[in-house]
């Protein structure tokens, strides 16, 4: 569904344009939150200045900047949403060699808070949306495998100004329902992460779409950009070819940008749910091949539908 590519970290950030974005409503307090980044006299050095979501943002500290432990300031607080553990955030970030103070990369972002994903998004954990907040550590811990393509090393020390646009569910979240006989079966792990097992049944001829859980939020009207996590696999093969949950980075795609199959599937889902649906050929790719599907293949995916976000945000397809 998405581009191969949009995973790799710099080349995700010239595919991304997200505009603010609408937060969802949310009862906790940064008093009870738990899992955000502790503070330290290094992170307090960082100033950054300039408008929110101004690119690349300018900050400035004492170089050469040396940290062993990733630490996180709140530099200016928002008002919206408190970022909790698990939820996904968008906005913009730029990255700073700590030895040199220079902007190395930056751009928009659309990445889960998740424990294993892109480390440096923790930064936004506990705070609120709408806030700025300035990330210190060295490379490795908040750039994971992307180190190489920022052009440094491991053990440097970056800093990484954030500003949080807006907070979305990590996963599905509301009413199980009870599934369909002679579809595939889906288990999830702990952090919402689905597993699919097939019956050996033959792949149904038409469109299959299954609510495994019912969400309660706002319902997606065709033309709307949504907020996803997903993940596909071919029938045939059981091989899966996408997933936003193996790249670590929940995706905004436009019901216009999407295969009819999954269209369908999303129209009319509220957010929040979880939706299984089996796309034949005709609903598909039809008799051509779209690597790595191929040709005649009947696709499933595991749809979670995390939000809806404004008309002119997309990270893509």
């Amino acid at each position: 569904m998405r581009n191969a590519t949009a995973g790799v970290l710099i080349a995700a950030l010239s595919l991304l344009t997200i505009s603010t974005l609408t937060a969802c409503t949310s009862s906790a307090s940064a008093a009870s939150c738990t899992g955000g980044l502790p503070s330290s006299d290094i992170v307090k050095t960082v100033s950054v200045t300039g408008d929110q979501d101004a690119l690349p943002a300018t900050a400035a500290f004492p170089t050469p900047l040396v940290a062993t432990a990733t630490t996180a300031n709140v530099l200016t607080k928002g008002d919206g949403k408190l970022v909790e553990p698990g939820d996904v955030v968008t906005g913009t970030f730029t990255i700073f060699d700590g030895a040199s103070g220079q902007a190395v990369t930056g751009g928009q972002l659309t990445l889960s808070t998740t424990a294993g994903d892109l480390p440096l998004a923790s930064g936004a954990v506990c705070a609120t949306v709408g806030s700025r907040v300035a990330v210190v550590g060295q490379a490795a811990d908040l750039l994971a495998g992307y180190t190489s393509q920022t052009g440094l090393g491991d053990t440097d020390t970056v800093v990484v100004a954030i500003d949080i646009d807006a907070a979305y569910l990590g996963r599905a979240e509301g009413r199980s329902v009870l599934p369909q006989n002679g579809l595939p079966t889906v288990s999830l792990a702990p952090d919402g992460r689905p597993g699919v097992s097939f019956t050996g049944a033959e792949a149904p001829s038409d469109l299959r779409i299954e609510t495994l859980i019912q969400g309660g939020g706002a319902t997606v009207q065709d033309g709307d950009q949504v907020v996803l996590q997903y993940t596909g696999i071919d029938y045939e093969t059981h091989d899966v070819f996408d997933s936003t949950w193996q790249d670590g980075r929940p995706t905004i795609l436009g019901t216009g940008d999407v295969v009819s199959g999954f269209k369908q599937a999303i129209v009319g889902a509220t957010v929040g749910s979880q939706i299984l649906v089996v796309v034949p050929p005709a609903d598909g790719y039809g008799d051509s091949s779209s690597s790595p599907v191929a040709a005649g293949d009947t696709m499933v995916f595991v749809i979670d539908v995390l939000g809806i976000a404004p008309a002119a945000a997309s990270s893509g397809q």
